[in-house]
């Protein structure tokens, strides 16, 4: 193997292990259908491998709601919301960890952040092909989660707490943001996911 093919082959699996990058394009939107398909699926699939319960009903008895311009779903997934119209994601919700939670509770929260960020960030494509070329969504949004939000997580945290106001975390094909609330004496932090114009 020649000298070129070598760099070129490094390259394109340093560039495997950077999925999320600072990006100046716009979102590439995911619809609610494919998106809430793409997390139930890949959810499934992680608790049969990883002995976990996992209930596959991601759709909310309760009806969309307006909010602003958009359209809201409650799943568990989280709040989402879409243009009405086309049903292009907009935003995402979701919690992340509560601190009123047990930590069985928090697992899952973060889990379901996991398989939403998959969903989200890569598409049904993303893992055909050849068994040696293939890639794995749940991996790759793990990679996202661990080292970018993760990374980011305790800094980013302190500022909302400070400031009321979410913060910005990282780009990848969506923004990600943390959000604190306060309800009573249940304390929540939010994942945000939204779309960049």
């Amino acid at each position: 193997m020649g000298y070129t093919m070598k760099k070129l082959i490094a390259l394109f699996l340093v560039a495997l292990m950077i999925p999320c990058v600072a990006v100046a394009e716009s979102t590439n939107t995911r619809g609610l259908v494919e998106f809430l398909e793409l997390y139930s699926s890949r959810f499934a699939a992680y608790a049969c491998q990883n002995g976990l319960e996992f209930d596959a009903s991601t759709y909310s008895a309760l009806p969309p709601y307006k909010s602003g311009d958009y359209l809201v779903f409650e799943s568990s997934a989280g709040s989402i919301g879409v243009y009405p119209g086309s049903y292009d994601i907009h935003d995402v919700t979701m919690t992340f960890y509560s601190m009123t939670d047990d930590d069985a509770d928090n697992e899952l929260f973060a889990t379901s952040c996991i398989m939403a960020i998959s969903a989200l960030e890569f598409d049904a494509s993303y893992e055909k092909g050849p068994s040696l070329a293939r890639k794995s969504a749940t991996d790759d949004a793990v990679r996202i989660f661990d080292e970018e939000i993760g990374g980011r997580l305790e800094e980013s945290l302190a500022q909302a707490i400070e400031t009321g106001k979410r913060v910005y975390v990282c780009s990848c094909n969506y923004d990600y943001y943390i959000d604190y609330f306060v309800s009573g004496a249940h304390e929540f932090v939010y994942l945000i996911a939204e779309e960049r114009k």
